[in-house]
């Protein structure tokens, strides 16, 4: 369950203006964050893990099977936990940061019989990751790795950061993928 009130509808440059208790918010955000989750997912399910924060993920470790931990799976997991998953594979493959991102949601997100002229892209750069992506959505239909993915999003930051915070008293705010704190927190 993602989380919804005032502070998540509201547009990023104001998110910059609001206070709290009187002191600026600073943010945190988690980088390609769906990719990022996705990477952790993948190398869980390689070692046969069938929950991510609290999440069942059994569906997602039976589309793995079959699948090594090759070398492509480890530089997308490598690069998507550096943050810079997007950039690096725009410039492997003479794209822009914007033509990247929709190559990423595209292949994730849509059907697998839906043509797009980067879907190959994506399949040179990473084979194996692509074929488990479509062997998941295969499996579960496309719209379950989204979903899958969104409620991994939300127990990490809601139940596990979030409350964490909380517990400790400190003022935060939480909006999707990010986190904002004053500097007391």
């Amino acid at each position: 369950i993602r989380m919804d009130y005032a502070f998540t509808a509201l547009m990023n440059i104001l998110s910059d203006i609001i206070l709290c208790s009187s002191q600026p918010l600073f943010c945190q955000d988690l980088s390609n964050s769906q990719f990022t989750i996705l990477a952790r997912l993948m190398l869980n399910s390689f070692e046969g893990k069938t929950q991510m924060v609290g999440i069942d993920t059994k569906d997602f470790v039976k589309a793995v099977k079959g699948f090594e931990l090759s070398e492509d799976v480890k530089r997308f997991c490598e690069t998507a936990a550096k943050g810079t998953l997007y950039d690096d594979f725009a410039q492997q493959n003479g794209l822009s940061r914007e033509d990247a991102k929709e190559v990423f949601m595209f292949v994730a997100f849509s059907k697998n019989s839906t043509p797009h002229r980067f879907k190959e892209v994506f399949n040179e750069t990473y084979p194996s990751v692509y074929g488990i992506i479509q062997q998941f959505k295969a499996m579960q239909g496309h719209e379950q790795l989204p979903i899958l993915l969104q409620r991994i999003e939300s127990s990490l930051f809601v139940d596990c950061i979030l409350g964490d915070c909380l517990k400790n008293r400190l003022e935060v705010l939480t909006k999707h993928d990010s986190i904002y704190f004053t500097a007391k927190s």
